[in-house]
């Protein structure tokens, strides 16, 4: 009988340790870092666009800002997209391309303020991407 009590024990003991430790584990993966779609256009016909961005609100919505992306996109070439992205990498990839750092800053706080950001930019002169075709790039990104 002392057997079975004592096995009854460990029993009791491991499911407690069980349960303290998947309830921590969890608890740490409670508010993981968001992550955000990128997708960017090159745009030919800047007055068209102009003209579209004109239209936004001066506090624009979430809704604003997708639905003037989906204009937007009729005037331009697809550049390049990604899903999944940190914060930090958008930050990255934004750098990588150009922008400046007072955009990138500004791109961001949209981002964590609306969950959606529109960009406007345009190349360093002598940069692989002023080549292009395009009078401005425009970047969107979304919270997944």
């Amino acid at each position: 009988m002392d057997r079975v009590r004592f096995l009854s024990k460990i029993v009791l003991a491991v499911s407690v340790s069980l349960a303290l430790a998947l309830t921590c584990s969890c608890s740490s993966d409670s508010d993981p870092e968001p992550t955000y779609f990128y997708s960017a256009y090159g745009i030919k016909n800047c007055s068209a666009v102009s003209t579209i961005i004109s239209d936004l609100p001066t506090n624009p919505s979430f809704e604003d800002i997708r639905t003037t992306w989906s204009k937007i996109r009729q005037y331009g070439d697809f550049l390049e997209s990604q899903g999944g992205m940190s914060e930090a990498e958008a930050r990255k990839l934004l750098t990588e391309r150009d922008v400046s750092p007072e955009t990138i800053n500004n791109f961001a706080e949209d981002l964590k303020r609306r969950n959606n950001s529109l960009i406007a930019y345009q190349p360093k002169p002598g940069s692989a991407a002023s080549y292009l075709p395009y009078c401005i790039l425009m970047a969107y990104a979304e919270r997944e």
